[in-house]
C-alpha cells in the first residue's frame, strides 16, 4: 500500500453554503424560541451539520463543522483512494435564512396568452421554513486531505465541470429574461426579478474571468437546481433557480486553494 500524502488547503465560501444531514428532520420551534428567532413567521429550522442530534434549536452550544464525507463527495465525487478530514465551523459564521426561488421560469414553448401566463419573480420558497447556512465569507478555511496520488490533477476537473455548469447557469437566467420579456408590461416584482438575475449573471462572470490558476472552483451543499448539479449536454428546461440574495449567487460556491 503507498503512503497517504498529506495536502492543506484553504476553502473560501464565496455564497451561502446549505448542508443539512438527510437523516436530520426539522426542529419545530416552541413558542418562546418563535419569540426569539430572527426570521419572521419560522415554524421549523433545518440545521447545518453539527455534531450530536437535538431535539431543540440551540445554536449558541452547537458544534457546526463541513463533514469530510460532504466534501469528498463535491470535490472527487467519493474516490475511495482519498481521505478528507471535516472541517469545523465556529458558530459566528452559520446564520438562520430562508431560501430564495426564481418563480414561474418562462417555458420555451409559449401556449398561454400573456395574461394567462405569471410573470416571472423571486420569491420565498418555502417561507415558514428557516434553514441554517454556512455565510458567504472571504477568510478562508483551513482542511487536509491524504491521497496517494496528485489530487491537483481532480481539482482542476472539478473546476472544469463547475465551469461549465455556471456557464450553462449564465446562458439559462439570458434565455429566462429573454422569454420573460414577452410581457410587455412586466410587473415591479418581475423587473426586480429580472434586475438581480443580471446581477447574478455579472458576479458569476466576473469570478470565472478574475479566476487564478491556483483557484478551483466547486459547489457544496444544496439547493443548486439541476444545472448545478452535474454536467449536462444540454439545458435542461426544468431546472429551478435558487439565488442567496446576500452575495447575488447560486447557493453553495466555493473555492479551493491548495498550500504549497
Amino acid at each position: 500500500m503507498r503512503k497517504l500524502k498529506k495536502y492543506e488547503y484553504e476553502l473560501t465560501v464565496l455564497s451561502n453554503v446549505i448542508l443539512s444531514p438527510r437523516e436530520q428532520e426539522g426542529i419545530f420551534l416552541d413558542d418562546d424560541q418563535k419569540k426569539k428567532c430572527t426570521l419572521d413567521n419560522i415554524n421549523i429550522i433545518y440545521p447545518f451539520y453539527q455534531y450530536g442530534m437535538y431535539d431543540k434549536y440551540d445554536k449558541k452550544n452547537a458544534k457546526y463543522y463541513i463533514p469530510g464525507s460532504s466534501l469528498k463527495g463535491a470535490v472527487f465525487k467519493g474516490k475511495s483512494k482519498i481521505l478528507v478530514d471535516d472541517i469545523k465551523i465556529r458558530n459566528d459564521r452559520i446564520k438562520l435564512g430562508k431560501l430564495n426561488k426564481v418563480q414561474y421560469i418562462p417555458k420555451k414553448r409559449q401556449e398561454e396568452s400573456e395574461e394567462e401566463q405569471k410573470q416571472m419573480i423571486l420569491d420565498t420558497y418555502f417561507p415558514n421554513i428557516g434553514v441554517e447556512m454556512l455565510e458567504g465569507n472571504e477568510k478562508p478555511l483551513a482542511g487536509i486531505f491524504y491521497s496517494e496520488e496528485d489530487i491537483k490533477e481532480r481539482l482542476l476537473e472539478v473546476h472544469e465541470d463547475s465551469k461549465r455548469k455556471i456557464e450553462k447557469l449564465i446562458q439559462k437566467i439570458e434565455d429566462s429574461i429573454e422569454l420573460n420579456s414577452y410581457h410587455k408590461e412586466k410587473s415591479e416584482r418581475s423587473q426586480n426579478c429580472e434586475m438581480k438575475l443580471k446581477e447574478v449573471q455579472n458576479n458569476l462572470k466576473e469570478i470565472l474571468k478574475n479566476r487564478k490558476e491556483t483557484e478551483y472552483l466547486f459547489f457544496l451543499g444544496g439547493y443548486k437546481g439541476l444545472l448545478l448539479m452535474r454536467t449536462f449536454e444540454e439545458m435542461p428546461e426544468k431546472s429551478a433557480i435558487y439565488i442567496d440574495e446576500d452575495k447575488n449567487l447560486p447557493y453553495g460556491l466555493c473555492k479551493i486553494v491548495m498550500k504549497e
